[in-house]
């Protein structure tokens, strides 16, 4: 098989490889892309700035008349994307925005157990019924001129590049519309919020679905592509990573560190586990899946605003040797509401312990760690209590010496940072080869993996604070929803 080019479109960044049949990757670009708050709870980025940067990330990747086999898309999952024949209406409604709550809430008591016995999962406000009823009530012109709504970065790539509208099963399950049994859509919720069902996109996954796309001729002059290369509509970044580090083996988890995060493992049939999320995955497999808004955007706050915005080598020297939890200092990261380990649109950040000698350093080390704390609320949540085995670690925020080195005091375990950064990519590829018809490349069985273990003699401090950080959101919830239910609301 000749080479491939692959994309993930990310929460924050665009990342493009050129990969060849064994699945090594020959070169990469990254481009970013930005992210609007236009107010408390809104979350929103413009799919033109995607597409843009798709262009650039291919252009900089593929040489001119390359012979390419396909193009592979991936990326994030549970935007709200409404279009017409001439593109997006208004910006996409990120997967992290809560401006939905009354809507979901409303949604919940017509819907009533139906909603999470059908979809197996428990709904929160981020769920794209509660955006669709929110887009009716709010900006019906955009309902009635969209054509499609499209439920993903990568599916909105994938049609602007082919014209066709698609979803897979992966991105599908994360909305609130999706029937896990019957792996379909599921229109009653579409009923109970008065949208109409023929906004959703195709739903693939199945067998004779999962088949490329022709690359229209005016998007292939764009990227600089010739006119009919496959395009693959990929599963969402949540399966293409696990897909790229595990192979999609049973049982094995890892974590994954970026923008936002999540801690997944793939099982036959995912049990009912609170805080946790059922993906659909590769044949009758589920990803189990515990996911928080707030990993690598909790540290990128907490190093500009306590910090002073240095540069990402200069952050962690600056937090080299700091402690927090050794000092009394513990800090909730929840600065974008929270999934897991609490279903809260309501969930803010706070700091507890702080005295008149506390530095900023410490103040930005407290935050690392609250995260590094959830991920172990989330790893117990999918693993179980016992899970003490070696945690692989992934994604943009593990590139951190010093966060990895946090994470595996807070989880009292050793923590495998996995040294290849297109592991997304690689999954996509893998996928994509099935879909293709080629051979599906193999893992590498020694890949490159840095090892951090924890530090004994700090473990009696972690145990303490881990045991607090447990304590505090119970009780200061009804504190931050005081605070922050008037700010959304308004």
């Amino acid at each position: 098989m000749v080479d491939v080019a692959v994309v993930d479109v990310g929460t924050a960044a665009v990342k493009a490889a050129l990969v060849d049949s064994a699945g090594r990757v020959r070169a990469r670009a990254v481009e970013t892309h930005p992210t609007d708050r236009p107010r408390p709870g809104w979350v929103e980025q413009d799919p033109r700035h995607w597409w843009d940067a798709v262009v650039r990330a291919l252009r900089a990747t593929v040489p001119p008349a390359h012979d390419l086999g396909a193009l592979v898309v991936t990326g994030q999952m549970q935007d709200l994307v409404a279009v017409d024949d001439d593109g997006p209406l208004r910006p996409a409604i990120l997967y992290t925005d809560h401006r939905a709550v009354a809507e979901h809430e409303g949604l919940r008591a017509r819907l009533g157990a139906d909603w999470e016995r059908v979809t197996r999962n428990a709904q929160d406000s981020a769920n794209l019924a509660a955006k669709l009823r929110w887009l009716l009530l709010n900006e019906p012109e955009v309902h009635e001129r969209a054509r499609h709504v499209l439920l993903g970065a990568h599916s909105y790539v994938v049609w602007r590049a082919t014209g066709h509208a698609l979803c897979d099963a992966t991105t599908a399950s994360t909305t609130g519309l999706f029937d896990a049994r019957a792996r379909g859509w599921w229109e009653e919720p579409l009923r109970a919020a008065g949208v109409r069902a023929d906004l959703l996109p195709e739903l693939i996954g199945g067998p004779g679905t999962d088949r490329p796309r022709p690359l229209a001729p005016g998007p292939a002059r764009e990227l600089g592509l010739s006119a009919g290369l496959p395009v693959v509509h990929a599963p969402g970044d949540a399966l293409t990573t696990t897909l790229g580090i595990t192979g999609g083996r049973s049982g094995a988890d890892y974590a994954y560190l970026g923008t936002s995060g999540w801690l997944a493992a793939v099982v036959g049939r995912a049990p009912k586990v609170p805080g946790t999320v059922r993906l659909a995955a590769e044949g009758e497999t589920e990803l189990l899946i515990a996911p928080t808004l707030n990993a690598g955007s909790a540290a990128d706050w907490a190093r500009r605003a306590l910090l002073g915005d240095p540069g990402h080598a200069a952050f962690d020297e600056a937090l080299r040797g700091v402690g927090a939890a050794t000092h009394g200092l513990i800090a909730l990261p929840y600065l974008d509401g929270e999934r897991a380990p609490h279903a809260d649109p309501f969930a803010r950040g706070a700091f507890v312990g702080m005295t008149g000698s506390t530095t900023g350093a410490q103040l930005a080390v407290a935050v690392l760690e609250g995260v590094a704390f959830v991920y172990r609320t989330l790893r117990e949540a999918v693993v179980g209590t016992a899970a003490a085995g070696p945690l692989p670690v992934c994604g943009g925020a593990s590139r951190s010496d010093v966060w990895c080195s946090l994470l595996a005091n807070a989880l009292g375990v050793e923590v495998q940072r996995v040294e290849d950064a297109d592991t997304g990519l690689r999954g996509a590829h893998r996928y994509a080869s099935g879909v293709l018809g080629t051979d599906t490349p193999e893992l590498t069985e020694e890949e490159p993996r840095t090892v951090f273990a924890p530090d004994p003699e700090t473990a009696v401090d972690y145990e303490r604070a881990y045991a607090l950080h447990r304590e505090l959101y119970p009780r200061l919830s009804p504190v931050m929803t005081g605070l922050a239910a008037p700010a959304v609301a308004g």
